[in-house]
């Protein structure tokens, strides 16, 4: 192996403290290059990177891998993520080849995302804290990251399988970052009840296979890392995070739909020309995200993604000193875990032969994906507005999954080709075409063609850019801030923005302020408007679907659990002596009369036929 470059993640210096030594005595005569983030202090430095450059690979490699530069503002300023894809048969057509029949992606992360974690903000956004008149702030603390997170998503494009994209972190941090998840006093050990039983499970397999890894006798222990991005989503918080804003969004945008639909039947009724051409634009452009993703059209076994052994080619011997991860022990699950009341069934049902060996097979997998459901399910209640609080969290929620990471000042925007930080979070630019994506990426849309979600976001867009409505024209019309944001699109290769085609750009973002107005409508004057007689006269739209007909605002939920199928609680309702014995098979009054008088002698047979006859 020959040296040539050192990509560094960013400035601190327990990752650059050895550039010095590494480029002056080490390899003197092979590195030529120290590549570092353009407003970050890297030690040695040669190259200055920005978001969306391509670092330059020795030519025997050009054919087959290239590497990419993402800007990720939260841990320090400059933060950088290098993106490794690599190319099958020496051609870059595509990036969902396999190479050595190992993931396809490599992602080195620094210390921005862990396994199981992410990076301590140090150097967020400074602008919208200091902001006071709002209590959005999409940039700065945690929330930083989790923009950094769904950025990351959005750079990998549709068509590469998280189950290969592998994650490289700066540090050995998986082991302690699991285990600080079942703290019940950290926010994280929270709230387990409302997540699926298999990413308990999945979590607490992790953290026993990091223990067991990190705690071997010295000289034997192993690194928990790399780590699929695939299992990410299950056992990284910052993910969780995404995926339940991603269902909290989706829940207010149904929702509104559904009460706009209505309105708008009772202000402009079948025979206005206004409602007529209205619902035609709007019908009109519900059926697909773009034509790119209409020619797609992933279904849920290219998510996945599997290995074909024709494009995998024989990997490198393991010796003692050595080995070479696959990609299938990479992602392979050290533990399943299953209902045991249903893998009793399987069992005794083979045992008397009552299923053949195959559809055994076929019900175990089965079993695996009834984890995925949760035993408690939850919604908003029906013909109700979100509460202020949660509006903030959805509002929010668009923010962080529908437009990129800021950087921390202006100067730093163009500096590492970022969009510009704004005081006012309502001129953030939400994409269409990103918020999709997101949610495709992180398992809430099944495909990216026809659905109601799908059809609901389409909705919600037209009618935010419909001229015609006066929602839009109470919004004060500006310019969105300058650091071009076409630029920025330009370099995202994934979001298939058409270049030059002004007119695709501003149907695909819209200002967050005008979504807001559009789905909860007009912002509430402060408490002493009514103190000011000119304030104290509104101008709000009385004909907003959300004004025409008053809604009780509501935090609540509709709380369901099936006592009867819930195969954690079933078994403990209801008479002990009326349970099932075996799964389909219904004890017999004599059973139950046996076991009754077995365990009180005392007791004449004639009370035992009474009870049952009340039962």
């Amino acid at each position: 192996i020959i040296i040539q470059a050192i990509l560094s993640t960013h400035k601190h210096h327990d990752h650059t403290g050895g550039n010095q030594q590494l480029l002056q005595k080490c390899y003197p005569d092979t590195i030529r290059h120290i590549y570092g983030g353009s407003v970050e202090r890297v030690p040695m430095c040669t190259d200055k990177v920005k978001n969306g450059d391509r670092i330059p690979v020795p030519k025997e490699l050009q054919d087959c891998c290239e590497i990419e530069v993402m800007a990720a503002p939260s841990h320090t300023r400059g933060s950088v993520i290098y993106i490794l894809r690599g190319f099958a048969g020496g051609t870059k057509h595509t990036t969902t080849t396999k190479i050595h029949g190992d993931t396809t992606v490599q992602l080195f992360t620094g210390d921005v995302m862990f396994s199981a974690g992410g990076g301590l903000p140090f150097e967020a956004d400074f602008l919208s804290p200091k902001n006071k008149d709002t209590a959005l702030k999409p940039s700065a603390g945690m929330n930083s990251i989790e923009r950094c997170f769904a950025e990351l998503l959005v750079r990998l494009g549709d068509g590469v399988p998280l189950n290969q994209v592998a994650i490289f972190p700066g540090h050995e941090y998986t082991m302690e970052l699991l285990r600080r998840q079942f703290d019940t006093k950290a926010d994280y050990g929270k709230f387990w009840h409302r997540l699926a039983p298999s990413v308990f499970f999945e979590t607490a397999s992790q953290y026993f296979v990091a223990h067991h890894k990190r705690n071997l006798p010295r000289g034997t222990k192993l690194i928990t890392t790399p780590s699929p991005l695939e299992r990410e989503l299950l056992i990284n918080p910052h993910f969780r995070s995404l995926i339940h804003r991603a269902e909290m969004f989706l829940h207010a945008l149904q929702s509104w739909k559904q009460f706009y639909e209505e309105d708008m039947a009772k202000l402009y009724p079948p025979s206005s020309n206004q409602r007529s051409e209205l619902m035609s634009v709007v019908v009109g452009n519900t059926t697909s995200i773009d034509n790119e993703n209409q020619t797609t059209k992933l279904d849920t076994t290219s998510q996945k993604g599997s290995l074909s052994s024709n494009d995998a080619i024989k990997k490198t011997n393991n010796t003692k000193a050595s080995w070479t991860l696959t990609n299938k022990a990479l992602t392979r699950k050290v533990f399943c875990t299953v209902y045991a009341a249903e893998l009793d069934d399987i069992i005794e049902e083979l045992k008397k032969e009552k299923i053949t060996g195959s559809l055994a097979a076929c019900k175990l997998m089965e079993m695996r994906r009834k984890l995925d459901e949760r035993v408690v399910s939850r919604k908003p209640v029906p013909n109700t507005t979100p509460s202020d609080s949660n509006k903030v969290l959805i509002v929010l929620a668009m923010a962080l999954l529908g437009s990129p990471p800021t950087a921390l000042a202006p100067s730093d925007a163009v500096r590492m080709n970022l969009p510009r930080p704004v005081s006012n979070p309502d001129k953030i630019l939400i994409s269409k075409k990103r918020l999709v994506s997101v949610l495709y990426r992180l398992g809430i849309l099944s495909n990216l063609t026809d659905s109601d979600e799908i059809q609901a976001i389409n909705f919600l867009w037209q009618v935010s850019q419909n001229r015609d409505l006066q929602l839009v024209e109470e919004i004060q019309e500006s310019t969105p801030a300058s650091v071009s944001q076409t630029t920025y699109s330009s370099v995202v290769a994934s979001a298939k923005i058409p270049a030059g085609n002004v007119l695709e750009l501003l149907d695909d973002e819209v200002e967050l302020g005008v979504l807001k107005a559009t789905l909860f409508g007009p912002s509430k004057p402060p408490c002493w408007a009514g103190m000011c007689y000119p304030c104290s006269k509104t101008s709000a739209n009385k004909q907003h679907p959300t004004l025409t007909k008053v809604r009780r605002q509501s935090a609540a939920e509709l709380v369901r659990h099936e006592l009867e199928t819930c195969f954690i609680c079933k078994d403990y309702t209801g008479c002990f002596h009326l349970q099932e014995r075996t799964s389909g098979n219904e004890i017999s009054k004599s059973e139950v009369e046996a076991e009754f008088l077995l365990e009180d002698d005392a007791v004449d047979s004639s009370v035992f036929h009474a009870s049952w006859q009340e039962l």
